[in-house]
């Protein structure tokens, strides 16, 4: 009897875990088609942005590849949507708490080492077990997400063949979805020496507003190209003297030269009254300056809650951003 009661328990316990714990992964298939989707991963500034319909819905924070060959970049696609995926390799089962997977999985058509055994398998978008890593570089390879962001935002609205483009750039995601044709944007002719005509009277005018004694020629001559290129410097910009569409742009706003904001009290007001998603929304994405995200990289201790993302320009100045929650600037910042 004995026995018989202790079999019985075990038969118990086992009912109890599988009715809290999927130990088998429920497969989802889209409804709808995907075409009008896109998911875009830039790895320089680890966020991840969703598209529906042509228009950017959310961008969410992430973590991708420890180095930057482990999360392959390239255009891919949506091809598997698990629910509490087991983590195989540590024989946990799905949805455990101790499952680094957490409880949703995208699988990605990245190949396993250009084996087809692996399609949507090996890399993914995942939720986690380690949530200090988001907005890092701290994975093998795969996404990772704020389980809460996965299980209740992306995961419900992305369908099976939602193509995915990972890259590395300093680019916002609006010009992103231009260059990999998902969006359509007017194409801007840069402005070079020798040319003539309206835009370039217009170009010396921007520049004398802002404080560069050119003059009026309608011909973009050596001077104006120095006062460019004078301008590119003074905003962080690539000198190349010649006008790109983020020059051109820049010139034509009232926005004076950026100052360095490190007060606790400036960055605490600004980071309190905006969040990285609802920004992004509104402007594609933050402007990065790289040789002035160089200059602070060692500005902060990471130690979990202050984690050097990037350098966010905002009305003429730069902030510094974390990628992570904004509960902990009450603490003195050290800068």
């Amino acid at each position: 009897m004995k026995f018989v009661s202790k079999v019985t328990a075990l038969l118990l316990l086992s009912a109890s875990v599988t009715s809290t714990v999927t130990l088998h992964p429920r497969v989802e298939a889209a409804n709808k088609k995907a075409s009008d989707d896109y998911i875009i991963i830039n790895k320089t500034y680890n966020k991840l942005a969703y598209y529906r319909d042509k228009k950017l819905v959310r961008v969410y924070s992430v973590a991708t590849g420890r180095k930057q060959s482990y999360t392959p970049e390239g255009k891919f696609k949506i091809v598997q949507k698990l629910v509490n995926r087991p983590y195989y390799k540590g024989h946990i089962p799905g949805g455990d708490p101790r499952n680094p997977l957490g409880k949703r999985w995208l699988g990605i058509s990245i190949p396993n080492k250009g084996k087809a055994a692996g399609w949507g398998s090996v890399y993914g978008i995942h939720g986690n077990n380690n949530p200090r890593t988001i907005g890092k570089y701290a994975s093998s390879g795969c996404i990772r997400m704020f389980n809460s962001e996965i299980e209740k935002s992306l995961y419900p609205k992305v369908l099976l063949n939602t193509p995915v483009y990972i890259t590395r750039s300093y680019k916002s995601f609006a010009a992103l979805a231009k260059k990999i044709g998902y969006i359509k944007g007017k194409k801007f002719t840069a402005l070079t020496l020798g040319q003539r005509g309206s835009m370039i009277k217009e170009l010396q005018q921007n520049l004398q507003k802002h404080g560069y004694p050119i003059k009026l020629t309608k011909r973009y001559d050596v001077s104006t190209k120095k006062a460019v290129t004078a301008f590119q410097k003074k905003f962080y910009l690539n000198e190349t003297g010649i006008v790109d569409a983020e020059t051109y742009n820049l010139l034509r706003s009232s926005q004076t030269r950026p100052t360095i904001v490190t007060t606790q009290a400036t960055f605490k007001g600004w980071a309190d009254s905006h969040s990285f998603e609802a920004h992004d929304v509104l402007t594609g994405a933050p402007t990065v300056y790289q040789a002035q995200q160089s200059a602070f990289m060692n500005a902060l201790q990471d130690d979990g809650t202050y984690y050097l993302s990037y350098i966010h320009h905002q009305n003429g100045q730069y902030f510094l951003q974390k990628v992570t929650a904004y509960s902990p600037f009450e603490k003195k910042l050290p800068f």
